[in-house]
């Protein structure tokens, strides 16, 4: 019995370090270039970021949008697109089938590896995109955090 009980406390131990370490790897933000002066609250940014991913928007000023999307399977995209697009994988592929007919425009070109998305807002005023936030602390001083999710 005392077998079995040290057994259960291991696995609910191990089962509660996983939650929160799963918890932890949760966390996102979306970068942008540092010469991008753009500010506002959270709800406010996240919209012009939507509308910046979805081409509804396509510059903040005099500076020309450059949203960076990520591949389809990498575990922030699936995140960005519900909590900052507010879609699923099935309405974002619907939205960019029907935008692409109307207006001609194609969705964010998508970048792999992390290092590279970082390098193209770094390089591009109006560059966007979005990382994991365990990348926050080695961006450079041209990349900027505008919000987490």
């Amino acid at each position: 019995m005392k077998n079995f009980s040290i057994r259960i406390f291991a696995i609910s131990t191990w089962v509660m370090l996983a939650a929160i370490t799963n918890a932890t790897a949760m966390e996102y933000a979306v970068i942008i270039n540092s010469e991008n002066n753009l500010s506002g609250d959270e709800e406010n940014l996240k919209k012009q970021v939507q509308r910046v991913f979805l081409k509804q928007q396509t510059s903040w000023g005099s500076i020309d949008a450059y949203p960076i999307g990520r591949r389809e399977t990498d575990e922030v995209y699936a995140h960005f697109l519900s909590d900052v697009l507010k879609m699923n994988e099935i309405e974002f592929q619907a939205y960019w089938l029907s935008f692409k007919q109307r207006e001609g425009q194609t969705p964010p070109r998508k970048i792999g590896t992390v290092s590279r998305i970082i390098k193209m807002v770094e390089r591009k005023p109006g560059g966007i995109s979005f990382v994991d936030m365990s990348k926050v602390d080695s961006l450079p001083d041209t990349v900027k955090v505008l919000f987490h999710f």
